[in-house]
């Protein structure tokens, strides 16, 4: 039950990622910003924590799906950032690898630590 309960949250969960990173990346092509990496950056953390999840790391209570809209605003500010900052530094590989570790690193650890009870 708990496996097909993620398998449909996982397919909501990244379509709506999908739609979320359209226009930025519609932004960032008319700008000549968009790069392979791109594409592939929003889809980590989230993953990250789908195999945390399944993996029973973390409080096994369905309320704390509340970590995956946070994962998603965190990581949409990370990833518009990477593609739209005013310093160089940043949108080099070595850079946008800096920001996404720090994202994952965020993820792993809201799903560690992000308890809420609900009775």
């Amino acid at each position: 039950m708990a496996e097909h309960f993620l398998f449909k949250a996982s397919a909501i969960i990244m379509s709506a990622t999908l739609l979320l990173y359209i226009p930025i990346w519609a932004i960032a092509l008319n700008r000549n910003k968009l790069k392979i990496f791109d594409f592939i950056c929003p889809f980590i953390p989230i993953s990250v924590w789908f195999i945390m999840t399944a993996a029973g790391v973390g409080p096994k209570a369905h309320s704390n799906l509340i970590e995956i809209p946070l994962i998603m605003i965190i990581t949409f500010f990370g990833c518009a950032h990477m593609m739209f900052s005013p310093y160089d530094r940043v949108r080099t590989l070595k850079g946008k690898l800096i920001v996404l570790s720090i994202v994952t690193t965020i993820a792993v650890i809201l799903r560690i630590y992000l308890h809420i009870s609900v009775k």
